[in-house]
């Protein structure tokens, strides 16, 4: 009969125990030198984005105005378009008040053309009747 040894078992054991838990310290070590750059790149680049994005909404906020006023393209200031609006229907109905203006002128000047005429017409037939 062979006799085990469990003391001896129980060594190897704890040996091997402690070799897994060393390699898995070192190899927790490596990736954390392998991955670290790559996380700090990750959050710089995140700030950057994060300023540039910045820059970009304060761009397109200094240019509306600048490409309105170049293209006439982009929505314009609710005051310049009620302002163009007001202006076209204040130009329309000045439009149309010169023209009823110059059709009552014209009824004005034929009434006195005829008043003229009937007065000369009277007078003649006065001059006659002398």
């Amino acid at each position: 009969e062979t006799k085990v040894d469990l003391t001896e078992i129980e060594k190897n054991y704890h040996k091997n125990s402690l070799d897994w838990f060393d390699f898995e310290t070192r190899m927790r070590k490596i990736i954390h030198e392998l991955i670290s750059p790559t996380v700090k790149r990750s959050h710089e680049d995140k700030e950057v984005v994060a300023k540039l994005k910045s820059i970009v909404m304060d761009h397109n906020q200094r240019l509306k105005p600048i490409e309105f006023a170049l293209f006439k393209s982009e929505q314009p200031t609710d005051a310049f378009d009620k302002l163009y609006k007001r202006m076209a229907e204040l130009e329309s109905k000045r439009i149309e008040e010169e023209t009823v203006l110059k059709h009552q002128m014209e009824n004005l000047k034929d009434y006195v053309n005829n008043f003229q005429l009937q007065f000369d017409k009277a007078t003649n037939e006065r001059k006659e009747l002398k």
